[in-house]
């Protein structure tokens, strides 16, 4: 037996809160690839790829970056 591949992943959640809606935005980094998976409590599922769901990882990786230097 022996061990033929390896992936690490880090993942980074975020919650966004607005006066109607909380959403659950999530990042996935893979050794090759990068998932968002983004919630709502309200709408379910949202498409990272919709302009809103790219609102909102743009909002993230804004704050990400602003809370890191």
């Amino acid at each position: 037996m022996k061990v033929t591949d390896k992936i690490d992943y880090v993942t980074t959640h975020w919650t966004v809160e607005t006066e109607d809606d909380c959403y659950r935005v999530q990042r996935y980094d893979g050794d090759m690839e990068e998932l968002w998976i983004i919630e709502s409590d309200e709408e379910g599922p949202i498409d990272y790829e919709s302009e809103f769901g790219r609102q909102l990882i743009d909002l993230c990786i804004e704050y990400e970056v602003s809370n890191t230097n």
